[in-house]
């Protein structure tokens, strides 16, 4: 018997109330029930299955979609490019040791206590810079290897030394340290 069939015979044998709920794009956390989640990480988009609870009750699960979890972190930096790097403005004229001797003044600024958003707004070379250097929320694997290293070291506010990459020397503060998000599922259930 396959499981429409089984949910099927469920539903036509019971007497009891049926409960049915509809959820969109919910995060699978504390609140969801582990033997739904349990079920629905192992059933792919389309399926229909049939579950039951410890105290001896029924359901039936439908999954619309899943979407595994990822590990995120927020970030923001100061990008001084130089001329020849990679993704280099054309305006940008500097050569690598000045870009260099720059991050260096720029890491002192911040040290001394002035604001890293200030300086992203008047230094970076990054499209980031307008908005006080920050990158926003980004997945593991997102950024540059050296970039991302850093930047997953790092406590909550902590702003890294220069940085060098294909791109130019970058200032790297960790707005939000390397977080796992849960999965997240659209679907139906119906309890019996």
């Amino acid at each position: 018997m396959n499981e429409a069939e089984k949910a099927f015979d469920i539903l036509a044998n019971d007497d009891r109330s049926i409960s049915h709920f509809s959820h969109l794009d919910r995060k699978l956390g504390s609140s969801v029930d582990d033997v739904i989640k349990s079920n629905l990480k192992a059933m792919q988009p389309g399926e229909l299955k049939t579950f039951s609870f410890e105290d001896g009750s029924a359901g039936i699960l439908f999954l619309r979609k899943f979407v595994p979890g990822q590990t995120d972190l927020d970030a923001s930096h100061i990008l001084l490019a130089y001329e020849g790097a990679a993704s280099a403005d054309e305006s940008v004229t500097r050569s690598k040791a000045e870009a260099a001797a720059l991050a260096d003044e720029v890491k002192a600024k911040l040290d001394a206590g002035e604001r890293f958003e200030t300086l992203a707004r008047s230094h970076s070379d990054g499209p980031s810079g307008k908005d006080g250097g920050s990158l926003g929320t980004f997945g593991l694997g997102t950024m540059v290897p050296a970039f991302e290293r850093v930047a997953t070291s790092q406590v909550e506010g902590q702003i890294s030394d220069p940085v060098e990459t294909q791109f130019g020397y970058h200032l790297i503060r960790t707005d939000r340290v390397p977080t796992l998000q849960p999965d997240t599922a659209s679907y139906e259930v119906l309890t019996i």
